[in-house]
């Protein structure tokens, strides 16, 4: 699937059920935190979504910037959220011009091809700050995702 099937899915996924994804990202974040040693800085989030995970950074004083493919995402953050700056676009196109404490990527590698998978880990690992973390969410093969009953 290319990227202009992949943005139609998630626009027509997101415009059905704003809410999709539910409200799980905390009790992930909860868990990363416990490993992450740096407490503030900047923060990426990929596939960010309804935009929890980005509310939830900015909440704990992370300047985080949150991207998604699709234009209809977004859809839990706030008007006017400070803290957070909303980017649209394919992740293997996004200009990643700063180095990151936490970088979260959720439920995007599969839409990868490997070697464009093998290509944003080298990035991702180039822009994130010694101490830094990344956090994946990833779908499994007992996920509703991967059995194709969604």
């Amino acid at each position: 699937m290319g990227s202009s099937e992949i943005k139609t899915f998630y626009d027509n996924l997101y415009s059905s059920n704003p809410k999709v994804f539910g409200d799980t990202t905390h009790d992930f974040l909860k868990t990363v935190f416990t490993f992450l040693p740096i407490s503030k800085g900047r923060a990426l989030d990929i596939g960010a979504g309804e935009g929890l995970s980005s509310c939830y950074l900015a909440e704990r004083g992370y300047v985080v910037d949150a991207l998604d493919i699709s234009t209809k995402a977004f859809t839990g953050v706030p008007k006017n959220e400070s803290g957070i700056t909303l980017y649209y676009g394919d992740i293997c196109n996004f200009q990643i011009d700063t180095s990151y404490a936490i970088i979260l990527c959720s439920f995007v590698f599969h839409h990868l091809t490997k070697k464009d998978f093998f290509q944003l880990i080298a990035r991702l690992k180039e822009n994130t700050v010694g101490e830094g973390i990344h956090a994946f969410r990833l779908f499994t093969t007992q996920s509703a995702f991967a059995r194709n009953d969604k």
